[in-house]
């Protein structure tokens, strides 16, 4: 085979390759973003539209269904529900992973990988199994069906994904730089906060981003630990459209494409810093 062929042939090779990446990449988000489309569509119809031609485009299009929702103060107490507890969870649980990931990453002392092991261990319980001590617990403590009630185990669950994650960010950073802060006068918490923390801004952007959508799209724990409608987070309140009595199914739709669109914004808004937490943190070890 002569140099030509060989060249050819990689170049089809190559050639290939990237019509089967492209065709991958083109079934992937239709699959992805069909649902998000078909929700829109059953939104913009009535209820007749849709029982005729559940799967067509609205013939009509109608944003009764939104107005309806968007001037619910029943669902309007529900998102607002879901924001206060998505928000103040994910805000604890930046202070706590980053405090904990920085010890975890750049500190030695005694017991440190112990303590690294409690924390990932903690990810392989799911958390629905603990439900019933979760709930007799703060039945004790008697904040059942408060906020606390949802805040709290919020950040439990994902206080250990949220420190592996940081502590990865954290030892990608190189060495030199916080042996130069401590050359220059830097205590540990000198060192933690303006040095350390300002270099994997990005990365805690990631961990905040994926921790809000969790805890957003989280339906289990909210329904148990909540007993009174006012507190209900969007999840639950949703829930609470469809019955065995009838579902008005272009609210339904509408409810759920909103409920997603907070996530469907974030991804797209910070596409560009995921692209460059991922990139820092290949090796994520670190050293």
């Amino acid at each position: 085979m002569t140099a030509q062929d060989m060249t050819f042939n990689g170049t089809r090779s190559g050639s290939n390759k990237g019509y089967f990446r492209t065709l991958f990449l083109i079934v992937f988000s239709v699959v992805t973003i069909y649902p998000i489309f078909w929700l829109a569509t059953v939104a913009l119809k009535d209820n007749r539209q849709f029982v005729q031609n559940p799967l067509g485009l609205p013939l009509h299009p109608t944003l009764e269904s939104f107005r309806a929702l968007l001037t619910d103060p029943a669902m309007l107490r529900y998102g607002f529900n879901s924001i206060l507890v998505s928000v103040v969870s994910v805000l604890a649980l930046m202070v706590f992973s980053s405090l904990a990931g920085y010890a975890l990453a750049r500190m030695d002392f005694r017991g440190k990988n112990i303590i690294l092991m409690i924390y990932l261990t903690t990810q392989w319980i799911p958390l629905v199994t603990l439900i019933i001590p979760l709930l007799v617990t703060v039945q004790l403590y008697k904040i059942y069906g408060t906020y606390a009630s949802l805040i709290l185990p919020y950040i439990a669950s994902g206080l250990g994904l949220a420190t592996f994650m940081v502590r990865g960010f954290f030892r990608s950073i190189p060495h030199e730089l916080l042996d130069s802060a401590r050359l220059d006068g830097c205590n540990e918490l000198q060192a933690f906060y303006k040095v350390m923390l300002p270099q994997i801004q990005s990365g805690l952007a990631v961990v905040a981003i994926i921790m809000f959508i969790n805890n957003w799209n989280e339906y289990f724990i909210a329904l148990t630990l909540v007993n009174r409608e006012a507190m209900y987070t969007l999840p639950v309140g949703i829930s609470t459209l469809s019955s065995m009595f009838g579902t008005d199914w272009p609210r339904l739709g509408a409810a759920l494409f909103l409920s997603t669109l907070p996530t469907l914004l974030l991804y797209i808004f910070f596409s560009d810093v995921f692209m460059n937490s991922a990139s820092r943190s290949v090796g994520f070890g670190g050293r």
